[in-house]
C-alpha cells in the first residue's frame, strides 16, 4: 500500500514557515485556476494554506483535504473547522480513504506532496481512478535529480523530478499532460549555495520571507513570457478523458 513518508514532523513545520509565502501560493493558483473544477480534493493540505485560497477564490460543491501528519492535521482541522465542508477533513492516505471521496471528486491538488510518496505510481493510478472523466490532477514537486540535497532528505523526499519523467509516468497511468513546465529557474542557484554545497537542512521564515516578497513577483513577470528550460520546481497539470 502506497505511503507517504514518515518524517512527518519536520515536514509540518517546514509547512508552517511555507503559510507566509503568499507570494508563491498566489502564483500556483493563478497556473491552476482554469483547471480547477467544483468537486475538490487536496492531498497534503498541511495546515490548510491553499485550501483558504481556494476557499475564497471558488463555489464549491464538495472540499476534501487530506493530510497524514498528525501535527499538520490537527493545525488543518482548527483551521478549517468553520468551514462547510469541515467533516471532510482527513488524517491518512489516499489509498485508505479515496471510497469515501463522494460525489466523485473532479480536481485533484498535489503541492509538494507526490516526492514524498514512495510509490508515486501507485498513487497516480489511485487518483485516475478516483476522477471524473474529464478531470484534472494538478502538481507542483521539486524538480531535477541533481538538486537533491540532505534537505530534501531531511524533509522526506523520495525524489525529484525531471519533466519528461513525471509526464512519462501520468501517461503510463492514463492521463493526458496537458500543461507542464518548469518553475522558479531563479531559485536553482541559491538551492546549489545554501542546501547543495553548505547542507543546510532547515528552512527558515527569514529565508521565506524574502524570497517570496522579492524573487517570486520578479519571477512571475518573467516567467509569465519566457517559458525557463529548467528549474528549481515543476508544475505540471494532468486531464482524465
Amino acid at each position: 500500500m502506497t505511503r507517504q513518508s514518515d518524517q512527518s514532523q519536520y515536514f509540518g513545520r517546514d509547512l508552517e514557515v511555507m503559510h507566509y509565502a503568499k507570494n508563491y501560493y498566489k502564483w500556483l493558483l493563478l497556473e491552476f485556476k482554469e483547471f480547477i473544477g467544483r468537486n475538490i480534493v487536496e492531498v497534503g493540505a498541511g495546515s490548510g494554506t491553499f485550501s483558504e485560497i481556494i476557499f475564497k477564490e471558488f463555489q464549491l460543491d464538495s472540499f476534501y483535504a487530506i493530510e497524514p501528519s498528525k501535527n499538520m492535521y490537527k493545525l488543518l482541522q482548527e483551521r478549517l473547522f468553520v468551514r462547510k465542508f469541515k467533516d471532510r477533513i482527513f488524517n491518512g492516505y489516499l489509498p485508505d480513504l479515496y471510497k469515501k471521496l463522494v460525489p466523485r471528486p473532479d480536481t485533484f491538488i498535489y503541492i509538494n506532496v507526490l516526492e514524498h510518496v514512495e510509490d508515486d505510481d501507485e498513487e497516480l493510478g489511485v487518483i485516475y481512478n478516483s476522477l471524473k472523466r474529464n478531470g484534472h490532477l494538478c502538481i507542483f514537486v521539486p524538480a531535477l535529480r541533481w538538486l537533491y540535497a540532505p534537505f530534501d532528505k531531511t524533509l522526506g523526499h523520495y525524489r525529484r523530478y525531471h519533466k519528461r519523467e513525471l509526464e512519462s509516468k501520468l501517461n503510463k497511468n492514463g492521463f493526458t499532460v496537458i500543461k507542464s513546465k518548469y518553475f522558479d529557474s531563479l531559485g536553482i542557484i541559491p538551492w546549489l549555495i545554501v542546501f547543495k554545497m553548505f547542507q543546510k537542512k532547515v528552512l527558515s521564515l527569514n529565508d521565506v520571507n524574502l524570497y517570496d516578497k522579492v524573487a517570486i513577483p520578479l519571477l512571475q513577470r518573467v516567467e509569465r513570457y519566457i517559458k525557463p528550460p529548467i528549474g528549481k520546481n515543476l508544475l505540471i497539470v494532468a486531464q482524465k478523458e
